[in-house]
């Protein structure tokens, strides 16, 4: 992408937002970007006078970048059926990348609060896909440890055209200097038949839900070869297991 970049400030906000214009390289095809984080103050109220505020501002990006297609992404404390959204639906935007809550609970795999959205008038740009990025299962890490050190939101992302959103977690340690993993609360990079939750025991192959039941039911394990004690795994699934590479080395 080559994006020409137009910084901007509006007062009624209590963090500015910014913009950008984007050209694709592949297709031609031009829109701008504008990200916004609204407050999230001691309630909903605390936010609506910054939510009526955003159809003023889609207004003020038209002024400035003519009729380029426009996209708003923010983190905006507000679910996207809320009354509030009124005056931006009124201008023919819509929340599209809408995939259920994207906030991260404390509990792992449960997600709280639809709060985050990309805006913009369908049909305008062509938005081949969208939804939101699950990256603490993608990581293999829990919720809390996703928390901790990574961010409480799932971003949400769209594709237009015929992009591609191959995805691989990087095959390291997920850690922060800021707000360090507890050393009871391990980053999983790698599969411990002894100390990895269900949920990571079931990245490897031929484990899935009721076996990492039977994993973790049959510890402690002295190496991966006892795992043909589990019923349905033999000795070619146990080399599956093994030669996958997903295993912690002992």
């Amino acid at each position: 992408m080559a994006p020409w970049c137009s910084w901007t400030t509006v007062d009624t906000f209590s963090r500015e937002p910014y913009s950008a214009r984007f050209r694709s390289r592949h297709s031609g095809t031009e829109f701008v970007l504008a990200n916004i984080h609204v407050l999230y103050g001691n309630s909903v109220s605390d936010r609506l006078p910054e939510i009526h505020a955003l159809a003023d501002y889609w207004d003020w990006l038209e002024e400035v970048y003519g009729d380029t297609p426009r996209v708003l992404a923010c983190d905006c404390n507000l679910a996207s059926e809320h009354r509030a959204w009124r005056p931006l639906r009124d201008r023919g935007v819509d929340s599209v990348a809408n995939d259920g809550a994207t906030t991260l609970s404390s509990h792992h795999g449960v997600y709280a609060n639809e709060y985050d959205h990309l805006w913009l008038v369908p049909g305008r740009l062509p938005v081949s896909d969208a939804g939101k990025l699950r990256f603490p299962e993608l990581l293999g890490i829990s919720h809390e440890q996703a928390r901790g050190t990574v961010s409480d939101h799932a971003p949400v992302w769209i594709t237009l055209g015929d992009a591609r959103r191959p995805l691989d977690a990087f095959q390291g340690t997920v850690s922060s200097t800021q707000a360090p993993v507890a050393a009871n609360d391990p980053v999983y990079d790698c599969v411990d038949l002894n100390r990895s939750p269900r949920d990571v025991l079931e990245r490897l192959p031929h484990i899935g839900e009721a076996r990492s039941g039977h994993v973790m039911d049959g510890r402690p394990w002295d190496a991966p070869e006892s795992l043909q004690r589990i019923r349905g795994l033999g000795p070619s699934r146990v080399g599956d297991i093994i030669e996958s590479g997903l295993l912690c080395q002992r």
